[in-house]
């Protein structure tokens, strides 16, 4: 509940590790979206082959492809964030967890149209139930129905890495 993961999710990760003879691998697939941007999904799956078929067809369908293995890697550092978590405020003792995340070392800009199709594709991978995170170089300049407050900040480019946890949907979306 502190990483804003839905129970359901929960449910369903837990349910899959414990079905007998699940053996689980952690998948980095790489993959080139619209526009030529970089897309990195790591996936935990019980069956890497059925994963990547999958991904390459959603990938396929939304104009994207798969791409070598260390072709998109690259173009990507991996930070750690220690968080830390406490549940009573008076203890003394605090758990920490380590958070590793892919930051783009060379955002790309996008043409609205290809921005646009990279969110299509996002929300296509973001229903699979294997994966668990996405990251992406992209940056386009982003226009939506917002609220008039918040309109004003639309000419900003936002950089956006799609991080979906065990949550499966929620996007960070960074200003930049």
């Amino acid at each position: 509940k502190e990483a804003n993961v839905p129970v359901d999710n929960i449910e369903r990760a837990i349910k899959k590790a414990s079905e007998p003879g699940a053996a689980l691998e952690e998948l980095m697939i790489e993959s080139y979206g619209p526009g030529g941007v970089a897309v990195l999904i790591e996936a935990v799956a019980d069956n890497k082959n059925r994963v990547i078929a999958e991904v390459k067809k959603i990938l396929s369908d939304h104009g994207a492809k798969l791409a070598e293995p260390g072709s998109v890697l690259w173009a990507f550092t991996q930070i750690s964030n220690s968080r830390e978590h406490s549940s009573n405020s008076h203890e003394q003792n605090a758990n920490f967890s380590e958070e590793q995340k892919w930051v783009p070392k060379f955002p790309q800009k996008l043409s609205q149209e290809d921005g646009e199709k990279l969110s299509r594709l996002i929300e296509a991978l973001e229903e699979h139930d294997d994966l668990q995170e996405i990251y992406t170089n992209a940056k386009w300049k982003f226009k939506s129905q917002m609220p008039n407050q918040i309109q004003n900040q639309n000419d900003k480019i936002l950089v956006l890495n799609f991080g979906l946890g065990l949550a499966f949907g929620f996007w960070h979306l960074d200003l930049i």
